[in-house]
């Protein structure tokens, strides 16, 4: 009655599409969907408009079973790619408007949105954020060998070899690292460096040191 969706019908539009609830993985999924197809369009149009300029896409998704759209948005010039209240309350405007003109008045008015920033422990999209997000502290998964359990570091980018398809990182400096609750690294924990293959990272987010 109030227009928005509770707990448990949101879960089941996601798991239309095998998808976890949190799931925040870059990437666009129309679901195959028509008219999410016709909504991708439209927020591409959007997004090219001169005051959006330095906005885009981070994450895409359409739950068929719900007609939603789960749109998190990208702010290039942000350190951590978030956009602010007043660009997603413009981009939803102007969105809408053009579902309106795309799609007709009353085929627009049965899709809702949710747009929303890639939260503060996006995950990365690689390897074209390693260059962007790198001097971050970053939650980087990866294994030693395939099939094997991946293990989880706190690091930072010291280095990305693109011809070898290999990275070299040092240990962030932040609580999750420190050998004494309160305590800075260590020198010796300063010098130490990880040469991870690209191919075996799993997944690398930002990481918020609570």
């Amino acid at each position: 009655e109030d227009g928005f969706l509770d707990e448990e019908e949101y879960d089941e539009g996601a798991a239309e599409l095998g998808l976890e609830v949190e799931e925040s993985a870059p990437g666009v999924n129309t679901g195959g969907q028509a008219w999410a197809e016709s909504a991708l369009a439209a927020a591409r149009t959007v997004l090219a408009a001169p005051a959006l300029a330095n906005l885009e896409l981070y994450v895409f998704r359409a739950l068929p079973g719900l007609q939603k759209l789960d749109i998190r948005l990208d702010r290039l010039d942000d350190a951590y790619g978030s956009p602010s209240i007043d660009d997603i309350e413009k981009f939803s405007r102007m969105l809408f408007l053009e579902l309106d003109a795309v799609m007709g008045a009353e085929a627009a008015g049965q899709v809702s949105l949710e747009v929303s920033s890639p939260g503060a422990d996006r995950t990365l999209r690689l390897p074209q954020d390693l260059a962007r997000f790198g001097s971050l502290p970053l939650r980087v998964d990866h294994t030693a060998a395939p099939g094997s359990a991946p293990t989880s570091q706190v690091l930072v980018l010291a280095e990305w070899r693109e011809a070898e398809g290999l990275t070299r990182w040092r240990l962030a400096d932040v609580r999750a690292n420190a050998p004494v609750k309160g305590r800075k690294l260590s020198k010796r924990q300063k010098e130490m460096t990880f040469d991870i293959p690209l191919a075996a990272i799993t997944r690398a987010r930002i990481h918020v040191d609570f």
